[in-house]
């Protein structure tokens, strides 16, 4: 079989660890298909520094930003330049696909798959999720970069389900997120080793979880949430361990620092640096109590070594999770009203083991080609 390059698009090199998970995934699950990738980034450099593969610097080509650079810098010339120098162009990785952050974001996030199908490159999406449209706009531009796809995997029901309403069910796999396969793509497993003195909960919430005006987190709630914690780590003797799973411009740490300053307990709180250090952070999801998933990625992660979370749903991604996985423990926005209802539902996930439900195909199971 003779090796073909790709590019791939996505959300890459900006500091989200469940961004960058899901690529060292995809990369594998191609590689071991015989197709070399190129990354098309949002800082190439950071993909180059964090993992060995090269990366160009995704470009808008539809002048929705940065137009001098683009085009009368010609930037934009190079990239289409190396779209087709390449035997496939797909975009993965994310809850990217949504008009409901403006036609900029919108455009941005399918103009690649519109080119390099007008280039007669084969194109398709892997491990996306795909907002329903909100726009006249947005529904014809998808339907139209649906229908020039030829292999589309998706990790939520929704987004299988507009692929069928739209014409693209037939090229449609409805799967797990790639994440949690990390195990058998990459091989990396529990070590046993402690990472934690003691006994602890993994805390890992969002820098800004009402961005999509879903689930109200403001002061009263963080200093109930931060009360509900002091009151496990009285009656467990457990830490508090923050795990931050954005680094870059939306660091977590300004949460997880705001709650743990709002905890009488705080000598119990331990504040993580951001890593990408995979055996690191599996270790650390095998060994915690339980793990309070705002973070889509942190929950995955979770699941992926075989462990039951209470899980923050402040977007449909994180709550179709919850509802496909049959995840019970949920912390509403309505359950922050309640000190000992919050810590209720995160003493009801500890110590439960998950198992993936049998429906869905593994990705080994999967190819790129139809």
């Amino acid at each position: 079989m003779s090796e073909k390059q790709a590019i791939l698009f996505g959300y890459y090199g900006a500091g989200n660890a469940g961004d960058e998970l899901m690529l060292r995934c995809l990369h594998r699950w191609l590689e071991r298909q015989g197709i070399r990738i190129t990354v098309g980034a949002a800082m190439a450099p950071e993909v180059e520094r964090l993992h060995g593969l090269p990366a160009l610097q995704n470009l808008p080509l539809l002048g929705q930003y940065a137009w001098v650079d683009v085009w009368l810098r010609r930037k934009g010339f190079g990239l289409l330049r190396r779209m087709r120098e390449a035997d496939m162009i797909l975009a993965g990785g994310g809850d990217f696909i949504r008009d409901d952050r403006g036609w900029k974001h919108f455009s941005f996030s399918i103009e690649k798959l519109m080119a390099g199908s007008l280039m007669g490159k084969p194109v398709g999406l892997v491990n996306v999720g795909i907002g329903r449209p909100q726009t006249g706009y947005g529904r014809r531009w998808l339907r139209s970069a649906l229908g020039r796809c030829e292999r589309i995997i998706v990790r939520d029901r929704r987004s299988y389900e507009l692929c069928q309403e739209l014409g693209a069910g037939s090229r449609a796999t409805f799967t797990v997120d790639i994440v949690m396969c990390v195990q058998d793509l990459l091989g990396i497993r529990p070590s046993g080793r402690s990472i934690v003195d003691g006994r602890y909960i993994v805390v890992a919430l969002r820098s800004d979880p009402d961005v999509y005006r879903q689930y109200a987190f403001d002061e009263p709630h963080r200093r109930t949430f931060a009360a509900a914690l002091d009151a496990i780590v009285s009656r467990h003797g457990c830490k508090i361990v923050f795990l931050p799973f954005h680094g870059g411009a939306a660091n977590d740490d300004l949460i997880h620092r705001q709650i743990a300053e709002m905890m009488r307990q705080r000598e119990a709180v331990e504040i993580r640096e951001w890593t990408l250090d995979i055996q690191q952070l599996i270790d650390l999801m095998s060994g915690a109590q339980t793990i309070v998933a705002m973070r889509l990625h942190a929950a995955i992660l979770a699941l992926a070594v075989g462990r039951d979370c209470a899980v923050m749903p402040y977007d449909h991604k994180v709550r179709e999770l919850c509802t496909e996985m049959r995840l019970a423990h949920t912390i509403e926005s309505s359950t922050l009203a309640s000190q000992d209802e919050t810590a209720r539902v995160i003493e009801q996930s500890m110590n439960l083991e998950w198992s993936r439900p049998a429906h869905l195909p593994s990705w080994s199971e999967l190819t790129i080609t139809a």
